[in-house]
C-alpha cells in the first residue's frame, strides 16, 4: 500500500489506536504528526524517530485544531491526510448521566473530530492536490451497549458526519472514510475492565482475541493509501466478528 512521503496528522495518538496507526504508517514510508492532549505524545513521537512529530493539543477546542494544522505544516510542509482518532468517554446508566459527563464525552469524541477534520480539510483545499480524512468510529454504532449512551451517540453521529462531508469534499478530491473498530486492547480499556476481563472478553469474540492497535493501523493503511483512491464515504468494520453475535453484552 503506497503512503510513501504522505504527511498524516493523527489525533489521540499518544497511545492506543492512534499510536498504532502512526507506527504502521511510518513503517510504510509516511511522515506522521502525532497529536494528543497527553504530554507523553512528545515521547511517543521521539520513539518513532525523525518521521514523526508530536503536538500537545486539546482537539475539543476549535482554535487549537487550526493551530495544530499550522504546526504540522511548519513541521513537514503540508498535510495529506488526517486520522480523527481522539476519543473520551464517561459511562454510566442513562438515568444518572450528568451534563458535565455528557459534555466531556461529546467535546472530544464528536466535536473534536468535527473540528480536526474541518481544519485539516481547509488546509488540503488551500494547498490543492486532494487528500484523505479517516474517522475512527466504533462498533457501538451497530451494537448499542448499555451504559454508553453518550459515547454511542457520538460515534453514530460521526458515521453521518463522514458520509456528509465525503459528498461535500469530493469536488476537492478529498476522500472521507470511517473505520469501526471492535473491542481493542488499548490502555484506555483498563478504565472499564480488568486485564483478566479483557482476556476473557477476547476469547468470546469469533476471532478469539481482542484487536490490537496494529490491526486497526493496517486497515487505516489501506484507506489512506493510493490504492484506495476510489474509496470514499465507506465504513470498514474491523471487529474480529464481534458484531456477528446476536447476544447483547453490557461489558463493553
Amino acid at each position: 500500500m503506497n503512503v510513501a512521503e504522505k504527511v498524516v496528522l493523527i489525533t489521540g495518538a499518544a497511545r492506543g489506536i492512534g499510536l498504532g496507526i502512526g507506527q504502521v504508517l511510518v513503517r510504510k514510508g509516511a511522515k506522521v504528526v502525532l497529536v494528543d492532549k497527553l504530554p507523553e505524545v512528545a515521547a511517543a513521537a521521539a520513539a518513532i524517530g525523525p518521521a514523526a512529530h508530536g503536538i500537545c493539543c486539546d482537539v475539543s477546542e476549535m482554535a487549537a485544531n487550526r493551530e495544530m494544522v499550522a504546526e504540522a505544516v511548519r513541521a513537514f510542509g503540508r498535510v495529506d491526510a488526517l486520522v480523527a482518532s481522539a476519543a473520551a468517554s464517561r459511562r454510566g446508566p442513562f438515568l444518572e448521566i450528568t451534563e458535565e459527563d455528557l459534555q466531556f464525552t461529546l467535546a472530544t469524541s464528536l466535536f473534536g473530530a468535527f473540528y480536526s477534520c474541518q481544519a485539516a480539510a481547509r488546509q488540503m483545499v488551500a494547498q490543492g492536490g486532494g487528500g484523505s480524512l479517516l474517522i475512527i468510529g466504533s462498533v457501538h454504532v451497530h451494537r448499542h451497549y448499555p451504559n454508553s449512551s453518550g459515547y454511542n451517540m457520538a460515534k453514530a453521529a460521526l458515521s453521518s458526519l463522514s458520509r456528509t462531508i465525503a459528498s461535500e469534499l469530493a469536488p476537492h478530491r478529498i476522500r472521507v472514510n470511517t473505520i469501526l473498530p471492535g473491542w481493542t486492547d488499548t490502555p484506555g480499556e483498563l478504565a472499564f475492565a480488568t486485564a483478566d476481563e479483557l482476556r476473557r472478553g477476547g476469547e468470546s469474540i469469533p476471532a478469539g482475541r481482542l484487536a490490537t492497535p496494529e490491526d486497526i493501523g493496517n486497515a487505516a493503511l489501506y484507506l489512506l493509501s493510493d490504492e484506495a483512491s476510489y474509496v470514499t464515504g465507506s465504513e470498514l468494520m474491523v471487529d474480529g466478528g464481534i458484531t456477528l453475535s446476536t447476544q447483547s453484552s453490557s461489558s463493553r
